[in-house]
């Protein structure tokens, strides 16, 4: 399966402003970068919100998950190398794969009560019901109480 990086470089003045990276393919100019987790280059560098996509199953109807992991890193692809490793920890003995999607969100603030971990804003012609209906509210989505 063919990786997907899904980068998405936005500015937006204002108090929605949001910072995160565009960029198609592997992560890092020699494909690998170091973890820096807990260094000082990362500390300085901040905090970082992945979107991973996973699908359960190969049966239709498919099942997939979205999940958003936060991670302390020196840039952009030093975070998904690290989203990247924990997918592949995540999906170990479980019927699930990491379809090798990723979004990247830097975070402007420390995470914490209320904090923004996640902003992703899309174009769209679609009035707002629409909208959700389309993108968030299916009726398909799991909610709630989960089965089992």
């Amino acid at each position: 399966m063919t990786k997907r990086f899904d980068l998405i470089d936005m500015q937006v003045d204002g108090p929605h402003a949001v910072n995160t990276l565009a960029a198609t393919g592997v992560p890092g100019q020699d494909g690998r970068v170091d973890d820096v987790q807990g260094t000082a280059e990362a500390v300085e560098h901040g905090w970082y919100a992945v979107r991973s996509v996973f699908q359960y199953g190969n049966a239709a109807p498919h099942v997939y998950e979205e999940r958003i992991t936060i991670w302390r890193a020196s840039s952009f692809d030093a975070a998904v190398v690290m989203a990247e490793a924990e997918a592949a920890e995540y999906t170990e003995g479980v019927d699930r794969v990491h379809l090798g999607f990723a979004q990247v969100h830097h975070l402007s603030a420390e995470p914490g009560h209320g904090a923004e971990i996640y902003s992703l804003m899309r174009d769209s012609n679609l009035p707002a019901d629409a909208y959700l209906d389309r993108f968030f509210d299916t009726g398909d989505e799991r909610q709630g109480i989960l089965p089992g």
